[in-house]
């Protein structure tokens, strides 16, 4: 994948302070720094995981006060409004 960014000057000291103290290219400036970002957020989410399987939460929507009771009417409606027009 090729990328294009637009730096201003201080982005582009940065990445020239790190080149040269790193000896790095470009290139593989920014495939460590997504490495290091991908790591960070993937961390995240993963610590978050047991907690939700903790929780015992199954998922989550939205719709009628009694859909749980009263699902097979609601069902049922639907697919009468759905093939009615037929």
């Amino acid at each position: 994948m090729r990328i294009n960014a637009r730096l201003d000057g201080e982005w582009e000291e940065k990445i020239q302070y790190i080149s040269q103290a790193c000896e790095l290219n470009q290139t593989d400036i920014v495939k460590q720094a997504i490495d290091l970002l991908y790591q960070k957020v993937r961390a995240e989410h993963l610590a978050s995981y047991p907690l939700l399987l903790q929780s015992g939460f199954v998922g989550g929507g939205e719709g009628p006060k009694d859909l749980s009771q009263n699902y097979k009417q609601y069902f049922n409606k639907d697919l009468t409004d759905k093939y009615d027009h037929y």
